[in-house]
């Protein structure tokens, strides 16, 4: 092959390589551009979940009446439920019925042991923790 006929198969090829260049640039921005919206729903996915988290785990604190979390918390002894002692006794003025179970006569003690009910917390929050990790959808609106 003559010194001639290699310079213009040279030629040639480059021309072609040149030619592509543009096709797998696209290639290349599209597959990054996948990529950083897989990357954009996996966060969007995680901060959902750890919102659901939060939300569980201050459900867990909250005082079923006033919806704030739990002050000077007393027991029913109709059912066992946790109230915030005010909002309990703002609630028996108007009836004596229990607000969660509705047994006549509501009665509350306020001997929980704080070691008591913060193990108990300690329980609920450790169940949430374990469904939601082994549990890893996105949260539902």
């Amino acid at each position: 092959m003559l010194f001639s006929e290699a310079l213009a198969t040279a030629t040639v090829d480059l021309t072609q390589a040149e030619d592509d260049a543009p096709e797998q640039q696209s290639s290349i921005s599209e597959e990054r551009a996948q990529m950083l919206e897989q990357a954009s729903d996996a966060a969007r996915t995680q901060r959902d979940i750890s919102l659901h988290n939060l939300a569980q785990r201050e459900g867990v604190l909250t005082c079923p009446i006033s919806l704030e979390l739990f002050v000077d918390p007393v027991v029913t002894m109709c059912c066992g439920k946790t109230f915030s002692s005010e909002a309990l006794r703002r609630k028996l003025l108007r009836s004596s019925l229990c607000p969660f179970c509705l047994h006549h006569e509501c009665r509350f003690i306020r001997t929980v042991t704080w070691k008591h009910w913060w193990s108990s917390i300690a329980q609920s929050v450790r169940s949430l923790d374990y469904r939601s990790s082994h549990h890893q959808e996105p949260m539902k609106r």
